[in-house]
């Protein structure tokens, strides 16, 4: 994976195929604090998936809904994961879905990953947990202004 910059922008391309984007954000308009908050969201699941499995389990049981296919959870590490695709009706497929990770096959474990997955998509998360979700958007880092 190839990574331009472009009018400001990170660009990632697929190197087999350069002229598909494989992934364009703009990172530029998150702040480093949202983006500390998704990575500390991505290491806190992977370490109650080895520490406590116990609580995992009790929060999957009182989880409410199913998954909406919108692949908002596969962008929490601020880069699409590489194992994401997308169907000709705009839903998310996972190239990897029966070996994916274990972030991927517990989330959302609670509240505050919805609350974590709401700050880098606008469209609702398909689970709940019975709790008002906070609606984050993302922290633009004020340099111009």
């Amino acid at each position: 994976m190839a990574i331009k910059r472009k009018h400001g922008f990170l660009k990632f391309r697929n190197k087999k195929n350069p002229r598909s984007p494989l992934f364009s954000v703009i990172l530029s308009k998150i702040s480093i604090h949202t983006r500390l908050l998704l990575w500390s969201g991505v290491r806190r699941r992977f370490l109650l998936y080895i520490f406590k499995k116990k609580y995992i389990a009790e929060n999957v049981s009182k989880r409410q809904g199913e998954c909406l296919q919108c692949g908002a959870c596969c962008k929490l590490v601020l880069k699409k994961c590489q194992h994401l695709t997308f169907d000709s009706n705009g839903k998310a497929l996972c190239l990897k879905y029966k070996n994916r990770l274990p972030n991927c096959k517990i989330f959302p474990v609670d509240i505050r990953d919805i609350n974590e997955r709401n700050i880098v998509s606008d469209s609702p998360c398909g689970f709940s947990f019975g709790q008002p979700v906070s609606s984050h958007k993302p922290i633009a880092d004020n340099k111009n202004t």
